[in-house]
């Protein structure tokens, strides 16, 4: 038993110093902590940390310089190829042909152009499509960071856009405060059951859960007892849009409890997911807004094309996307970063998908 504790414990410290000097938290040529350094950081007994420091030194991490400690080592800078990999949108998915795709490519490659640089498309970066050395950074959209991190090579420029990554620059929404608009909306129209669907916050997905939390709050604040029953959570499948799977989560919801519920007010985790749970209302005989009031989330243009038109909360994507593609060229410039993490505010669109709550 021992030795697997201390199986794990190498693993673990290896992995926190690797990350380290992968986001530059720790500076090329910085000394490492000595071995009573690390005794008392980490609890890490002498050959725990020569196992450590010995990885590092094979993987080109670190270097020992006799006499004085071991060292993060100066990594070699690939030549600049002038192309920026883009993760999270591909010419051939669906999500590129969406209003939201592409406000967020918009910002990218304006910025881009005007750096004359080349923007590549990836789906994901942990299909082995990339070929990391013809791109200069990575930014990254949507994808959290247990997905993304583990296949980021040691030094390559990377910036999040969207999901706020501890280590590495982010420009993100502040989503929190979109669903604190969208909840005081609904509470002012006098609703006081209040659904919300949206996907599990597994792992995977851990960036939806301060979401989540805004909601509990809002109903908190107001004095509402929270029933578990109103959150719902999507049931995703990666072969339908969130457009169709709003739709049968909806239209299951209808069909167990939501009327017993007696809830007025539904939240969603975006637009499309919305639409479609608007769509399954009607079905069932629901009138949107008179019945039921609806808030998606994004503010694409899509919202405009539903009957009712949708209120939701409006994330800035053009700006988000052109700030972190301005974020990742300073990376790669070496330049200084005037910021880790960058929250840019979020705002409701109103339009008729609300009404006030029905008195019984």
């Amino acid at each position: 038993m021992a030795s697997t504790l201390e199986n794990t414990k190498y693993q673990r410290i290896t992995d926190i110093l690797r990350e380290k000097i992968r986001s530059r938290e720790l500076q090329p040529e910085e000394r490492l902590p000595s071995f009573s350094e690390m005794r008392s950081q980490y609890g890490a007994t002498t050959t725990t940390t020569e196992r450590v420091y010995s990885i590092l030194e094979q993987e080109g991490l670190v270097k020992r310089e006799k006499g004085r400690g071991i060292f993060v080592a100066q990594l070699e800078q690939a030549p600049a190829t002038g192309v920026i990999g883009v993760s999270g949108l591909s010419e051939t998915s669906s999500t590129i042909a969406h209003p939201w795709g592409m406000h967020l490519l918009s910002g990218i490659r304006k910025v881009a152009r005007e750096a004359q640089k080349e923007v590549l498309l990836y789906p994901q970066l942990h299909t082995g499509e990339v070929k990391w050395e013809r791109v200069d950074g990575i930014l990254n959209i949507e994808a959290d960071p247990p997905i993304i991190l583990p296949y980021l090579p040691i030094g390559m420029p990377f910036v999040s856009a969207l999901i706020k990554m501890e280590g590495h620059a982010s420009v993100v929404a502040d989503e929190t405060g979109g669903v604190r608009l969208a909840m005081e909306h609904l509470l002012q129209l006098g609703h006081r059951r209040i659904a919300y669907l949206i996907m599990h916050t597994t792992p995977n997905v851990a960036h939806l859960q301060p979401r989540v939390t805004a909601y509990r709050n809002a109903l908190h604040s107001a004095g509402i007892e929270i029933d578990p029953r109103w959150l719902r959570h999507l049931d995703p499948n990666d072969s339908l849009f969130y457009q169709e799977y709003g739709y049968l989560n909806m239209k299951q919801w209808l069909e167990e409890d939501w009327h017993e519920l007696g809830c007025t007010a539904l939240l969603a985790q975006n637009d499309d997911a919305a639409i479609g749970a608007m769509q399954a209302l009607q079905k069932a005989g629901y009138r949107v807004p008179e019945d039921v009031s609806v808030v998606g989330f994004d503010g694409t243009e899509i919202g405009r094309y539903c009957m009712p038109h949708l209120t939701s909360v409006a994330l800035p994507l053009e700006e988000i996307g052109a700030l972190a593609m301005k974020q990742l060229l300073l990376q790669i410039r070496e330049e200084p970063q005037p910021f880790s993490t960058l929250e840019l505010p979020t705002r409701l669109l109103l339009r008729n998908s609300t009404a006030p709550a029905k008195t019984v």
